[in-house]
């Protein structure tokens, strides 16, 4: 529940700055396309994820705390709804092939 995730969460310097380059990156405004988290373990890179994966749900910034400050350090942009998908990396090998109805096998995750 994005209400519940923003209300509990303290939205730190750096995590203030990913949710900014992502509003600018899905509004069109810049925004580096990929971003590397570099933590130790219990750094915050999931909960990172996760607050990204909020912020673009579609619920109104009225109800995400804390959100006000990320849409100014953003120069104004404000979150969209998204088309998300959540990937276990674990689950995957990228050895593991696919192979289409007419035959071609597919080596991509």
């Amino acid at each position: 529940n994005p209400r519940d995730f923003f209300q509990r969460t303290f939205i730190t310097e750096g995590l203030k700055h990913l949710l900014a380059n992502g509003l600018r990156r899905l509004n069109g405004q810049g925004g580096d396309p990929v971003v590397e988290l570099q933590t130790n373990f219990g750094g915050g890179k999931t909960h990172s994820m996760l607050a990204l994966y909020h912020l673009f749900s579609g619920t109104g910034t009225s109800d995400l705390a804390g959100i006000e400050a990320v849409i100014e350090a953003a120069d104004g942009a404000k979150p969209v709804r998204a088309n998300r998908a959540v990937l276990v990396g674990t689950a995957l090998s990228p050895a593991q092939t696919y192979t289409k109805p007419d035959g071609a096998v597919i080596h991509t995750l």
